[in-house]
C-alpha cells in the first residue's frame, strides 16, 4: 500500500536522500577505484609499446600505436570487471565495434603468432605484477 505522501515530490526525495546517499558513497568509490584500475592498464601497456599516453585519443594509424591500442582493449575486456564495450571504446574516442574488433584480432592473434604470445605473457607479468 502506497502511503499519499511518498507520492509528492518532497516525499520522493526525502526517501531518495536516505538510501541513496550511502549508495553513492559506495558507487563513487567504486567508480574512482574502476577509473584508477582502466588509467593503470593503459598507462602499463602504452609504457611497454613504448608509446607516449598522450596517442591514446590519437587517431594514427602507426603499427605500434595500434598495437598498443589493440592490447589495452583485449586487457581492459579482461582485467576490468564490468566494463562494456562502449567504455572501452570511449577511452581511445572510438565507438564499441572498433573495441570488439581489437579485442577479437589480439584473441586470434595470441593464438597463432608466437611474438603476440610473447607480448601477451609479458604483459600479463607486468600487470600481476602491478596488483601484487
Amino acid at each position: 500500500m502506497y502511503h499519499a505522501h511518498y507520492l509528492t515530490d518532497k516525499g520522493i526525495k526525502a526517501y531518495l536522500r536516505t538510501v541513496d546517499e550511502e549508495l553513492y558513497r559506495k558507487h563513487k568509490q567504486m567508480y574512482l577505484n574502476h577509473e584508477k584500475h582502466i588509467d593503470n592498464i593503459c598507462r602499463i601497456i602504452f609504457a611497454y609499446f613504448d608509446v607516449p599516453l598522450e596517442k591514446i585519443k590519437v587517431k594514427n594509424r602507426q603499427a605500434q600505436i595500434i598495437r598498443a591500442k589493440q592490447f589495452t582493449a583485449y586487457f581492459l575486456r579482461r582485467e576490468v570487471r564490468r566494463i562494456t564495450l562502449t567504455e572501452i571504446g570511449q577511452v581511445f574516442d572510438l565507438d564499441h565495434a572498433t573495441a570488439l574488433h581489437s579485442i577479437s584480432k589480439i584473441k586470434g592473434l595470441i593464438e597463432v603468432d608466437k611474438e603476440y604470445r610473447n607480448y601477451h605473457n609479458e604483459l600479463c607479468t607486468k600487470l600481476m605484477d602491478l596488483y601484487r
